[in-house]
């Protein structure tokens, strides 16, 4: 089923590490830096939207199908360096703490469009299709997020138009798009008209510059089977990495068609190669620069989806992205990402055990600790501004000091792999004494606070900077969310924890939580309930995180298996109009939920299975999880239920290797009951109807179940549910 959530959904197109994106809109519009082309079927209306999808809901190859009078067409369009064009000059910006910038050379990236013609009637018939150019509409050059620089492609006071065989538009400067199809120029602009025979099927290229190319460029696109050549380049470079990266099987196609789409947004959209740098991006239209806040959670996926590779070569650039004293930042007045940029050097080391590099970034890891342990002093991190997230100002802001802790513990245990034991215990030490202090002032905040944690230890004392649900005071609720995960301040039954749970869902609006910019509830954030589901799901609320995960995360996605951050879900429209689809901390964060979902750490043991929807325990069900990372070692399983529901099979590969694992926590839903369990032909005894330890050695697990009544939900019931309120409302 293809359902768009937005209005005004929009896509991206890009290659691996290629540092700009084609915007491609609902309208069949595709903008690069040269403008806005777009694909219009002689007298259809402009303004008609198609629903974009992704072919076989996997691969970045973007699909639509349109009519062109009588006849069928199906459009199928994906982006792709050409290493063997021109190269264009490309200034970019690099370290934004310092405000540097870079110009490198580049190879053009392309549009490969396939139009698919075919004649369904017995008579002969012809598609006439206009494509139109709007040159005033492309998308800038943003070398620097920060002070605004951008560069325009030159079209003014030029003309434009049919170069040498009429296959390609331009000037005799430029070529702006080549095609296989002769045009003709229009009244609208250029146009092809292709004749079909009874039952024929005919297919048009259109090759797409994101930059200006050459006219030799042109011509070797135009080559012959160009597009067949790139397409299936494209899917085997995709099948390639996941042959060798975290693969998740479920019966039910959404789910993991946005696991997988969101592996290859980060990838493509939003990573940037420039030079020997390999930068992570926020966004690839809005925020298309480093932010380390960022760049923390997308590096954690990608070493959680086994990328360690492209995970090491991002995190040498945060090691570039430091100030004089030793801080890890991408702009000025940043105080969490110190500890943002520890906590993901620890898990890399962690998850990889690779002390060679440990050993390599250990020097920039030492400063970071210094830079920390001078800024707090022994106590808590000082009060600060936060003119975005929480929007406070001179409060000690809470997520800072649980960002501090997490990155002094992962810094021990870097510390520990690269064979340096006095740091080790000195940094052991000072997070110990760090979490008696911060638990101290949490403690006192919560009291003040009705229970909950707020943003700040100040709480509702605390001034805004910008008018939110309590007006100018409290600020937003973002940092105080991680108060589980990842920080692991409190454990699962703290009733700290518990109040601020209470408390942060009943502001829930669609399985979301609003970010209320001047009082407005009904602005959700995509991404930022993550992490209260994280903690749901460890304390096991099984019915709050299949809410989050069908009315909140996958609800709100584009058919192109992408979430943004902000929009209003009363226009269903993005928050501002630039903050677009995909985002890669939504994708990011996804990741790791869903990888969560089946293999997850807790202290010395592997939680297994600790959400299950209704729909991937069904009878004959069938569950496989592949090149999991953990901290010791890479592991996988199959689940698969029996026709009649009433047993289960489970078996466990690549047994964790390392020392220190304790065993496994399988889990099971409220709604199935474990009755017997036999391990390794040895019977087990149950105290959980539905968790089940399992010895660090086990391989061959058969479970007896005892079914009660599933919620009765899943993705498209999710979806004919929500239209039928939607029509209503």
């Amino acid at each position: 089923m293809a359902f768009d959530y937005f209005e005004n959904p929009v896509t991206a197109l890009s290659d691996i590490g290629y540092p700009e994106e084609t915007q491609v809109l609902s309208n069949a519009t595709f903008r690069t830096h040269c403008g806005a082309f777009q694909i219009l079927p002689e007298g259809a209306d402009p303004r008609t939207s198609y629903t974009l999808t992704l072919e076989d809901g996997r691969y970045p190859i973007v699909q639509f199908p349109m009519r062109c009078g009588a006849v069928d067409a199906d459009v199928a369009a994906f982006a792709a360096a050409m290493p063997e064009s021109h190269r264009v000059a490309y200034k970019a910006s690099t370290v934004n703490l310092r405000g540097e910038f870079r110009i490198i050379k580049i190879p053009n990236l392309i549009n490969f469009i396939r139009i698919r013609l075919r004649n369904p009637t017995t008579t002969p018939l012809t598609a006439s299709i206009r494509l139109p150019f709007r040159p005033g509409e492309g998308i800038p050059m943003q070398v620097d997020y920060q002070s605004k620089e951008f560069i325009y492609f030159d079209w003014k006071n030029r003309s434009f138009g049919l170069e040498e065989d009429a296959r390609l538009f331009g000037d005799e400067r430029e070529i702006l798009l080549a095609s296989s199809e002769r045009l003709s120029m229009g009244e609208g602009g250029m146009m092809f008209s292709a004749p079909l025979s009874p039952s024929e099927t005919r297919d048009v290229f259109l090759f797409l510059p994101y930059f200006p190319m050459t006219t030799r460029d042109a011509h070797l696109l135009l080559g012959g089977e160009v597009w067949e050549r790139y397409h299936k380049e494209k899917r085997r470079t995709w099948d390639e990495r996941r042959a060798r990266t975290l693969s998740i099987s479920l019966p039910e196609k959404k789910p993991f068609q946005l696991f997988y789409a969101s592996h290859f947004y980060l990838l493509e959209t939003c990573l940037d190669r420039i030079g020997k740098w390999w930068i992570l991006r926020a966004n690839p239209f809005q925020y298309d620069q480093f932010y380390m806040r960022d760049g923390t959670y997308q590096v954690r996926a990608l070493d959680l989806i086994g990328e360690h590779e492209m995970a090491e070569r991002c995190l040498d650039f945060f090691m570039e992205s430091r100030d004089k004293d030793g801080r890890f930042a991408s702009q000025p007045a940043q105080y969490d990402t110190c500890g943002m940029a520890l906590y993901a050097f620890g898990q890399h080391y962690l998850l990889t055990r690779n002390f060679l590099w440990a050993a390599r970034v250990f020097p920039a890891v030492k400063n970071g600790v210094r830079w920390l342990e001078d800024y707090r002093r022994g106590g808590l991190m000082p009060p600060s501004s936060m003119n975005d997230n929480e929007q406070l100002k001179n409060a000690h802001i809470v997520g800072h000091n649980l960002w501090a802790l997490a990155g002094l513990e992962a810094a021990a245990e870097l510390a520990k792999g690269a064979g340096f034991p006095h740091e080790t215990d000195r940094w052991r030490e000072s997070a110990r004494s760090f979490h008696n202090v911060l638990d101290k002032a949490l403690t006192e905040a919560s009291e003040k606070n009705g229970g909950a944690l707020p943003p700040s230890i100040e709480g509702m004392d605390a001034e805004a900077l910008a008018p939110g649900r309590f007006g100018m005071h409290y600020g937003f609720d973002w940092g105080n969310l991680t108060l589980y995960y990842p920080s692991r301040m409190f454990r699962e039954n703290d009733s700290r924890l518990s109040n601020s749970m209470t408390c942060f869902r009943k502001w829930y609006r669609e399985g979301l939580f609003p970010y209320p910019e001047r009082g407005n509830e009904d602005q959700l954030h995509h991404y930022l309930s993550f992490d209260i589901t994280q903690t749901s799901l460890a304390r096991g609320d099984y019915n709050d995180v299949l809410s989050d995960l069908y009315t909140g995360y996958l609800l709100h996605t584009t058919a192109c298996e992408a979430g943004c951050e902000r929009f209003d879900r009363r226009t269903r429209d993005f928050i501002p109009p630039s903050n677009l689809t995909p985002h890669g901390t939504f994708a990011a964060k996804y990741i790791e939920l869903f990888r969560n979902f089946f293999v997850r750490k807790d202290g010395t043991r592997l939680h297994l299975c600790s959400f299950l929807a209704p729909d991937w325990c069904a009878a004959g069900a069938k569950v496989a999880i592949e090149r999991a990372p953990t901290h010791w070692g890479v592991m996988g399983f199959n689940l698969e239920f029996s026709q009649d529901g009433n047993s289960a099979l489970f078996q466990i590969r690549g047994v964790p290797v390392r020392d220190g694992f304790e065993g496994y926590i399988v889990h099971l839903p409220p709604f199935l009951n474990l009755t017997g369990a036999v391990c390794d032909g040895m019977k087990l005894t149950i105290s959980d109807n539905h968790t089940l330890f399992l010895p660090p050695g086990a391989r061959h697990v058969e479970f007896r179940l005892r079914r009660e009544a599933a919620p009765d939900v899943n993705y498209e019931k999710t979806v004919e549910r929500y239209m039928r309120g939607f029509i209503k409302r």
